[in-house]
C-alpha cells in the first residue's frame, strides 16, 4: 500500500484572534499589542474526546504574544509604518528561527530552516505621509496605508484636489471631473483590496491622479491591503478618516475644493529570501500527515497567522507526548513563508 499523504490547514480554532486579518488598530492600543482572551471562549469536547482537553487554549495563546512581540521588535527598529513579519525581512529571519526552537522544544525531530530564494522582487515601502486640507488647517490622515505595489510619487509630494465618488460606479463618476484629481472612493464590502479591480480601471480611465479607499467598518483602522495594480499612487484609510474628508468636500465652498497632499517612498527588493521550518514526529505506519501554517504577516498578525502558528505548534506539543508507538502517523510539521 503506498504512503497517503494527507495536508491540515491550521487556522487557529484553539488560539485567540484579536484584530481583522491585516489590519492595526489606533497607535495607543497598538502599542499594548495583545489582548489577554476572555474566559468565555470555551468549546466542550465531543464525548469520547476528552483527552484533548490538555490542549490549553491559554497556554497556545501565549505564543500569539510572542510573535507579536516579533513583529513589534521589526517596527520598533526602524520600520514604524511598514511593519509585521513581513517575508523576506529581518522580522521573517526571527521567527523562523523562534518556531524552529519551538518545534525543538516541544520534541520533533529532525527540525530545520530550508531557505527559500525569492525570484521575483518583493515591494517595501519606506516612508509616507497623507494629509487632507481646507485651506484653513490641515488633518494628517494617520490611518492611510499603501495598497502593496502602489507606485511611488518619485520623491515628491502631489497636492491635488480630493474628490469624492461613492462607491466608483459610473453613475457616480457622470458629471464629476476627475482627471489630474485624487479621489476618494466607499468600498461596498470588507475586503482586503482598496476596491473592486472594475471601480479602480473607471478611476484611472476617467484620469484619476490618486486613489483613497474607506470602508465603513466604524474606527480608524489601518489594514494592509493587497496588491491593486494601479497605475496612480492608491491608499487604504480608516472610516474616521474618510469620513473627514467627506465632510470637508461637502462643506467645501463653491471654488475652494478641499486637496490631500501624498508623498510615498518604496521600492522593490531583490535577492531577499524566506524560510520554511520543519520539525517531524515519527510514527508506526507509512501514512504521513502534514500540518501546515504561515509565518508572516503584516503589524501584530495576531489573526493571520500567529493564531495558525500556535495552534500548530499546540498540536505538535500534544501528539509529542504520545509514546512512538501508540502514533499510528507520522506528523511533519511546516511553518511555511
Amino acid at each position: 500500500m503506498g504512503k497517503r499523504k494527507f495536508a491540515a490547514s491550521i487556522l487557529g480554532a484553539l488560539a485567540v484572534s484579536l484584530l481583522p486579518c491585516g489590519s492595526s488598530p489606533t497607535a495607543a492600543a497598538e502599542s499594548a499589542g495583545p489582548q489577554q482572551p476572555v474566559e468565555y471562549l470555551h468549546w466542550p469536547l465531543p464525548a469520547g474526546d476528552a483527552k484533548y482537553g490538555a490542549i490549553d487554549g491559554r497556554h497556545i495563546w501565549q505564543y500569539v504574544v510572542e510573535q507579536a512581540k516579533i513583529a513589534e521588535h521589526y517596527r520598533d527598529n526602524g520600520h514604524p509604518q511598514f511593519w509585521g513579519r513581513i517575508a523576506g525581512t529581518s522580522a521573517d529571519t526571527e521567527d523562523a528561527q523562534w518556531l524552529q526552537s519551538k518545534f525543538r522544544q516541544a520534541g520533533l525531530a529532525d527540525t530545520r530552516i530550508q531557505t527559500v530564494n525569492y525570484l521575483a522582487p518583493q515591494w517595501s515601502a519606506r516612508s509616507w505621509r497623507v494629509a487632507v486640507t481646507d485651506g484653513e488647517r490641515s488633518v494628517q490622515l494617520t490611518s492611510a496605508q499603501p495598497s502593496y505595489g502602489s507606485p511611488e510619487t518619485g520623491g515628491k509630494q502631489l497636492d491635488l484636489e480630493i474628490v469624492y465618488v461613492g462607491s466608483g460606479s459610473q453613475a457616480d463618476f457622470a458629471g464629476r471631473d476627475v482627471r489630474g484629481k485624487a479621489i476618494l472612493l466607499v468600498k461596498e464590502s470588507l475586503s482586503r483590496q482598496i476596491g473592486p479591480a472594475d471601480v479602480l480601471k473607471r478611476a484611472e480611465e476617467h484620469g484619476a491622479a490618486a486613489i483613497l479607499s474607506t470602508d465603513l467598518r466604524g474606527g480608524n483602522f489601518t489594514a494592509q491591503a493587497y496588491r491593486a495594480y494601479t497605475h496612480v499612487p492608491a491608499f487604504l484609510l480608516g472610516t474616521k478618516d474618510g469620513q473627514t474628508i467627506r465632510e470637508l468636500v461637502g462643506r467645501a465652498p463653491a471654488g475652494h475644493p478641499p486637496h490631500v497632499t501624498i508623498r510615498l517612498d518604496a521600492d522593490w527588493v531583490t535577492n531577499q529570501k524566506s524560510y520554511l521550518v520543519w520539525g517531524t514526529l515519527p510514527g508506526t505506519s507509512d501514512e504521513t500527515v502534514y500540518v501546515i501554517a504561515h509565518r508572516d504577516g503584516w503589524f501584530d498578525a495576531a489573526g493571520d497567522n500567529a493564531s495558525g502558528v500556535a495552534s500548530m505548534i499546540g498540536l505538535a506539543e500534544y501528539f509529542a507526548k504520545i509514546p512512538k508507538n501508540q502514533r499510528r502517523r507520522t506528523m511533519i510539521f511546516i511553518g511555511t513563508d
